[in-house]
């Protein structure tokens, strides 16, 4: 499993010739933030995933400083939240909103009668949906990404573990 992280994931130096990374310097010195195993890719999995949801710009940024902070997989926390982009948004968002709703208790606001000076009242009725169902939604992926990271990498050390055993102990 590191070998597939590590042929994709760009180098500790790469990372650093960022314009945006090159800013943060010393704080990426450390080569543990480069480094593939499986804490530092759980918990790179847990970051990204949970940042993911944020709907607020920045979340490159947001992901690394996160990743900086728990020692987590640096390029793999920032990667990680481009799973929302302009094609996932939408339906990551509206599943969102309506998980929002469902838990206020709320049904969807009638969009009719709504003008294009009203759009303050439609955001005021749309963002407590929103953002809870993505608080949700975050707290879920984050907690999935983590354990399924582990105990994917926990199956791929032990079938590579079963691997080089003789053919006559497997079979036990």
């Amino acid at each position: 499993m590191r070998k597939f992280f590590q042929r994709y994931a760009p180098s500790q130096s790469d990372f650093k010739s960022n314009r945006w990374a090159e800013r943060l310097g010393p704080l990426l010195e450390d080569p543990y933030l480069f480094h593939f195993n499986r804490r530092s890719v759980a918990l790179a999995f847990a970051v990204g995933l949970a940042l993911m949801w944020l709907p607020l710009p920045m979340q490159t940024l947001t992901a690394t400083l996160t990743a900086l902070y728990v020692r987590a997989n640096v390029p793999l926390s920032a990667a990680l939240v481009w799973v929302t982009n302009p094609i996932t948004i939408p339906p990551m968002y509206f599943a969102a909103y309506k998980l929002g709703l469902g838990v206020l208790g709320e049904s969807a606001p009638s969009t009719e009668g709504w003008h294009l000076v009203d759009i303050s009242e439609i955001l005021q009725s749309l963002w407590k949906p929103l953002f809870l169902g993505c608080g949700i939604m975050a707290i879920i992926s984050s907690i999935l990404g983590y354990y399924g990271v582990k105990l994917l990498w926990r199956l791929s050390v032990m079938r590579k573990r079963n691997m080089r055993r003789p053919m006559a102990t497997r079979s036990r």
